[in-house]
């Protein structure tokens, strides 16, 4: 059975927290990514054809989205090259429904229902999709990659036996969360 979505609000409120004070989740962040070599390799690998700016948010993404998990709580085992090649094939499954991207782009990858972390998602797709500074292909590999560590972070992450996760996923616009801010 697949995990709970961690809540969109709270999702959203430790991403503006860590982006507001990097120094401070530096250390847990890069421990995080250290102890998950196996997708660090895999960032790293599927990056290479990015831009130099692409490179390096692939890899504070990486962070990001292990944090994401290590603030929810509970347990989060390696990720084996089998977790990866198995999101990686998931991801393939859909990648003629969602392509090209275009502006329609991130709704065809919400209508996906498999997601794991729906909400993470979201994120990824309104920081990546809403920069200008990034190049539109390099927008959707980053994606894809953070798509795979996305499914395969979640195939090996326990939440604690008290949370309050959400068993129904419904977009909510990230305007709507900063409005009820």
């Amino acid at each position: 059975m697949p995990n709970l979505f961690i809540p969109r609000e709270r999702l959203h409120q430790w991403v503006e927290e860590v982006a507001a004070d990097t120094e401070k989740h530096k250390q847990p962040i890069t421990y995080l990514v250290k102890n998950q070599r196996r997708i660090s390799k895999y960032v790293a690998i599927n990056a290479r054809s990015l831009t130099v700016g692409g490179r390096g948010t692939a890899l504070f993404f990486q962070g990001l989205i292990s944090r994401i998990y290590d603030l929810s709580g509970g347990r989060i085992k390696t990720v084996t090259n089998d977790h990866i090649k198995t999101s990686e094939r998931a991801i393939r499954t859909v990648l003629e429904q969602i392509m090209p991207p275009d502006d329609g782009f991130a709704d065809r990858v919400r209508q996906i229902e498999w997601r794991a972390q729906p909400h993470i998602i979201d994120e990824c797709l309104h920081s990546l999709f809403d920069n200008d500074d990034l190049d539109r292909d390099d927008v959707a590999k980053l994606f894809l990659i953070q798509w795979v560590v996305i499914e395969a972070l979640d195939g090996v992450w326990t939440p604690p036996a008290n949370f309050d996760g959400e068993a129904r996923y419904e977009h909510v616009p990230i305007a709507s969360i900063k409005d009820a801010e």
